[in-house]
């Protein structure tokens, strides 16, 4: 979840937390073969288990706080671990799930199969999209982004480990997507070259609803013009109000 996002649900009474996966930003960097996308959903799992039962430990010294309701906000491969968790596991009541469908489009298989898989056989961590010029073609619509902005994120961009690579390759969350009772939010963006809410006239973003075969309340939301990271395009605060509004009439805030 991204700061602003964070922001943004936090001025609505909202308490959210973003985490650094394991292997990522302050985390422990252990060896990447070892962090697959079936570990991270156990990971969730058990930070779900903490919020519910007050042993979640913030960098913030505080009283215990049991939450009686938890959400899950994933983005991209973030996204296909909060399925996962919710199906495997359970113990969700709201899932938002951003920037991710079960039909990527043919270039990004085709880049993925040939490039990044290639690249994490050979090194337990890889660099996602193989070069900055082609993360950022991933990332955004440069149409419409900061200049600034993309040359920020592109610095800061960490390498992926191999793990979750070659896990997310088969997107096992399609498997248990059925399962998953919670109300659904997906937020896809009009311009991504990487998970589009159309792929040449298929409507894949109704497609990627009907997955969620038990879950009585789903809903799409297009972020219009922006690319793979939405959150990053200036009508990020747009974007944001909708998923605000949405939680808001699902889950009460605390105020």
């Amino acid at each position: 979840m991204t700061p602003t996002r964070l922001r943004a649900l936090a001025s609505q009474g909202f308490p959210a937390i973003a985490i650094d996966k394991l292997g990522y930003g302050a985390s422990d960097h252990a060896n990447g073969y070892t962090l697959t996308v079936e570990s991270y959903a156990a990971m969730t799992s058990q930070i779900v288990t903490q919020l519910r039962t007050g042993l979640y430990q913030t960098p913030l010294p505080s009283l215990p706080i049991a939450f009686s309701r938890v959400g899950l906000v994933g983005h991209s491969a973030g996204t296909e671990i909060a399925e996962l968790t919710a199906g495997l596991f359970g113990g969700i009541d709201v899932l938002i799930a951003t920037g991710y469908t079960h039909v990527p489009t043919p270039r990004i298989l085709t880049d993925f199969t040939t490039g990044d898989t290639v690249r994490a056989a050979l090194s337990d961590r890889e660099y996602f999209g193989g070069t900055p010029e082609q993360r950022t073609e991933y990332m955004y619509n440069v149409s419409v982004a900061d200049p600034d902005v993309i040359a920020l994120d592109t610095a800061m961009a960490e390498l992926t480990p191999s793990g979750e690579i070659l896990t997310i390759s088969s997107q096992p969350s399609r498997l248990i997507m059925a399962t998953i009772t919670a109300p659904v939010l997906l937020v896809l963006a009009e311009q991504d070259i990487l998970f589009p809410p159309d792929v040449l006239g298929v409507p894949v973003g109704e497609l990627e609803l009907a997955l969620f075969a038990l879950s009585g309340d789903k809903e799409l939301y297009v972020v219009p013009d922006a690319g793979h990271s939405f959150m990053l395009h200036p009508n990020a605060p747009e974007t944001n109000a909708v998923i605000v509004d949405w939680l808001s009439a699902r889950i009460p805030a605390c105020n």
